[in-house]
């Protein structure tokens, strides 16, 4: 009997929680229907307040000269949007065909100086050889002079 009374309040509480939630989540909702309400009210009492028997005098070629103004505007600024465009393609380009000179430029050195590497090497090579020879000439010119000597 007493689990069937608690499972009632559990379920009670429960239930009012529930409720509570609902009821703060449509406030807002609620809250924001009538701030939008009572703006369009505010805005459809100022509209009515602007008088509907004004006397607008309109000067269709004022209005066509405006138009015409602002279309060259719109074209010159477009025109200079054009030209910046092509300036800073064409300087792109520059900068490309240079850094690619460039490029071709260093791997030329770059060959150069790996090629003198190479004749320094064999110029390095053939120094050695020519001293390891002429240690032999020289050793071979000290035993000639002492047989010539000793005969």
């Amino acid at each position: 009997m007493w689990n069937i009374i608690v499972a009632f309040f559990h379920s009670l509480i429960l239930h009012l929680v529930l409720v509570l939630v609902l009821v703060a989540s449509s406030w807002e909702s609620l809250s924001l229907i009538l701030t939008n309400f009572s703006q369009q009210v505010f805005l459809q009492n100022e509209l009515k307040e602007v008088p509907k028997n004004r006397n607008l005098i309109v000067n269709e070629t004022e209005i066509l000269e405006e138009l015409e103004r602002l279309r060259l505007e719109n074209e010159i600024k477009q025109t200079a949007q054009q030209d910046q465009a092509t300036r800073l393609q064409d300087k792109k380009f520059q900068y490309e065909q240079l850094s690619t000179e460039k490029q071709y430029y260093l791997e030329q050195l770059r060959q150069q100086q790996q090629e003198k590497q190479q004749q320094l090497k064999e110029l390095t090579q053939i120094k050695l050889e020519e001293l390891e020879k002429l240690k032999i000439l020289q050793q071979e010119k000290i035993i000639l002079k002492e047989t010539l000597e000793s005969k």
